[in-house]
């Protein structure tokens, strides 16, 4: 029973004692919403400005505005 928890601990100061290596992070950025104009979903061609918030409900901004043109919007979801 000894040599099983003395086995354990071991690996378990091996994992902590690892080093830790962060990959890269991508540069995608998904996002989803609904767009409607006078109470209808719009389907167009329009334009969507976007900023970063550090709260779900407001705060500091920290990233943007940023500008896309001609973004088409649909009624379909998709990933």
């Amino acid at each position: 029973m000894r040599s099983t928890a003395r086995a354990c601990l071991v690996g378990l100061l091996a994992g902590i004692s690892a080093p830790v290596q962060a990959e890269p992070l991508g540069t995608a950025f998904y996002y989803q919403g609904q767009l409607n104009a006078s109470g209808q979903p719009r389907v167009a061609i329009t334009t969507l400005d976007s900023t970063l918030f550090e709260n779900a409900s407001g705060g500091n901004a920290v990233g943007g505005p940023l500008t896309n043109n001609l973004v088409a919007v649909s009624n379909v979801c998709s990933l």
